[in-house]
């Protein structure tokens, strides 16, 4: 297999534009940037804890995303914790079902208002005035720490431009709040397509789910160390993918597979030791529409 050239005949296809406005994954480890391009996070309470962060920066309590991703940890006892992570302007003008799609790792749910040991309280809010006001569309209800992906239904949205999406953290000595993945597209018509694992670990034997994808389409996956590779040829060039693609005996660097007739697929592949901190990322091949990247 011969990643880059395979990977732009496989891509090369006449294609629709994504529906997806906003595709976020974070990716400091390749930027150094923290907030990201376009993003801006606020400290609403002027409070001493450094608030949203790379977890590279801040380690935060229990997280099972990794790296390259949004974190806020509260360690100061008695310090109120108040701080806002947004983007920058969307515009939904031609959507009709817009929601928002991320994944999230949550750590110390105890500690959260609505689990009566704490005060803590993450919530997903829009603007559509430039950050001057706020409407709280989703708050946390876990009471459980753990991995979970959100989805929150923004067709009040629909049609309207400037809307901003927020992430807003809020605690006293209370809980880890990790965020990642953000996708913000038209909903069910159509989703964005997603990567996850459902089994294993690098070392043995690993369960890819694929889900989101075009109807009997093909996807194409792709595995290497962090980066970002942008295609150059085809009509999907400009496309943009987190991964730098690599020969990696004994598991292709590229591998193909077929969709079914929901859009779903799944894949089970031996992955060596010598895997682990390398990435992963599907691109629906029929709308060079890229998936979340996940870190082995």
């Amino acid at each position: 297999m011969r990643m880059t050239s395979t990977l732009l005949a496989v891509l090369a296809l006449s294609v629709p534009a994504s529906a997806q406005v906003l595709n976020e994954t974070f990716e400091y480890s390749t930027t150094g940037n923290f907030p990201p391009t376009g993003w801006t996070e606020t400290n609403i309470n002027a409070g001493p804890n450094l608030g949203w962060e790379d977890p590279s920066v801040q380690t935060v309590s229990l997280n099972v995303i990794g790296n390259d991703a949004a974190g806020h940890d509260d360690y100061l006892s008695g310090v109120t914790n108040d701080f806002r992570l947004f983007s920058g302007a969307n515009d939904l003008s031609s959507y009709s079902t817009p929601e928002l799609n991320f994944d999230e790792s949550l750590g110390y749910a105890a500690f959260m208002a609505h689990n009566t040991a704490g005060n803590g309280v993450s919530t997903v809010e829009i603007s559509t005035d430039a950050g001057a006001t706020w409407t709280t569309e989703w708050t946390e209800a876990a009471s459980s720490d753990g991995l979970y992906q959100i989805n929150v239904d923004l067709s009040a949205y629909a049609g309207q431009t400037g809307v901003h999406v927020g992430f807003h953290y809020f605690g006293t000595y209370a809980h880890s709040w990790v965020v990642d993945n953000v996708v913000l597209d038209n909903g069910g018509n159509p989703t964005g397509p997603s990567l996850a694992v459902s089994a294993g670990a690098p070392g043995g034997s690993m369960t890819f789910d694929f889900a989101g994808y075009t109807a009997n389409g093909s996807i194409a996956v792709v595995y290497g160390p962090a980066g970002s590779l942008t295609l150059t040829g085809g009509p999907c060039a400009g496309l943009t993918i987190g991964v730098l693609p690599l020969n990696f005996p004994p598991t292709s660097a590229l591998i193909l597979l077929g969709a079914d007739a929901g859009g779903a697929a799944q894949l089970t592949q031996n992955v060596p030791s010598a895997g682990a901190g390398l990435s992963v990322q599907a691109v629906d091949a029929a709308t060079c529409a890229g998936s979340n990247t996940i870190v082995l």
